[in-house]
């Protein structure tokens, strides 16, 4: 008891710096380390100013030890391009889960990539307005470094371009990791992933995975996905640049199910007080997700009438129904 009592008392001294919830620069982090030499022991979240990432990783890998959480603020400028020591030295925080980069600028996508991939328990990724120099780098799937990138949680704030996260879709295992994508801009896209255990012998040859049969394993991990659509809160954008980015949207979302479609046996889309011209892309042949149509398991529906706390809403059309082959007008 008394060991305890000490114990606490230690811990207590250093629950105001738990989290640093304020932007902090290195120096201030230096000076509360020398004068709290437990705070390595404790400090669970650090938000620090992009430029001085790269100090920050190698002054601070393996002395932070209970961190979990790390923000980094940009401010515009390019980052300079990364050295292997720095990705070294990010591999070193063995105990953060989640990374958040708002107006970061990398000098090119790989080291975006490489940063996101050292951080080997990653599992929640927050991006707002971040962007390289150079779009360099294969995409994830043939980069031997993305193979243990396994995020649960991924939020992109993006108001201009999308597609630009195509690369890091193709990481091999975040279509079996994810459960729950965020897109903001324009427009707002919410996608929960559920996963779902099923008896290979209750599937058709038609819907049974490619490799079922090679994997040896009782059931077969099939997944279904909820995706809700909705006007961004700007009431000021332009329906050209809504129309363009919601494309550039759903492109993106198709390189993340293409890679796993095989296991798919659900993909439902409620499009949410959309304009009209956001409703006719999934009206034009082929649609969106058109493979997905095309094997009778993608539901689009115009809704109104959204009750947030109820979760309910009137359903206005019903734009693709499924289990429908839909057959182009003659």
């Amino acid at each position: 008891m008394a060991l305890a009592k000490q114990t606490r008392a230690i811990v207590d001294r250093y629950g105001p710096w738990f989290a640093f919830t304020e932007l902090v620069d290195m120096a201030r982090i230096s000076r509360e380390m020398k004068q709290k030499p437990l705070l390595g022991e404790v400090l669970m979240s650090v938000k620090i100013p992009a430029r001085f990432m790269t100090r920050f990783l190698c002054d601070c890998a393996g002395r932070l030890k209970a961190l979990e959480t790390n923000e980094f603020v940009g401010s515009g400028e390019v980052l300079p391009p990364y050295q292997r020591h720095i990705l070294r030295a990010a591999g070193c925080f063995k105990l953060v889960t989640k990374l958040m980069l708002s107006d970061v600028s990398f000098w090119s996508f790989l080291d975006f990539a490489r940063l996101v991939c050292a951080l080997g328990s990653l599992s929640e990724l927050e991006l707002r307005e971040v962007s390289w120099r150079r779009d360099d780098g294969r995409n994830l799937a043939a980069e031997p470094f993305a193979k243990a990138l396994a995020l649960r949680d991924l939020e992109i704030h993006d108001s201009s371009e999308t597609l630009k996260y195509r690369k890091l879709f193709g990481a091999p295992q975040l279509f079996d990791s994810l459960t729950s994508l965020r897109l903001f801009g324009c427009v707002s896209v919410y996608c929960a992933v559920k996963h779902q255990e099923q008896d290979p012998e209750n599937l058709s040859l038609d819907t049974k995975p490619h490799d079922a049969a090679s994997a040896g394993t009782p059931f077969i991990h099939r997944r279904a996905v909820n995706m809700r659509v909705r006007p961004g809160l700007d009431s000021t954008t332009k329906w050209e640049a809504e129309t363009r980015w919601t494309r550039e949207c759903l492109d993106l979302l198709n390189c993340f199910l293409n890679p796993g479609a095989s296991y798919l046996n659900a993909v439902d889309v409620v499009l949410h007080d959309c304009p009209k011209d956001i409703l006719d892309i999934f009206r034009e042949d082929p649609p969106p997700f058109y493979g997905l149509r095309d094997r009778g398991i993608l539901s689009v529906k115009d809704c109104r009438d959204l009750d947030i706390w109820n979760e309910t809403w009137g359903c206005e059309e019903v734009i693709i129904a499924p289990n429908v082959i839909n057959q182009p007008t003659q």
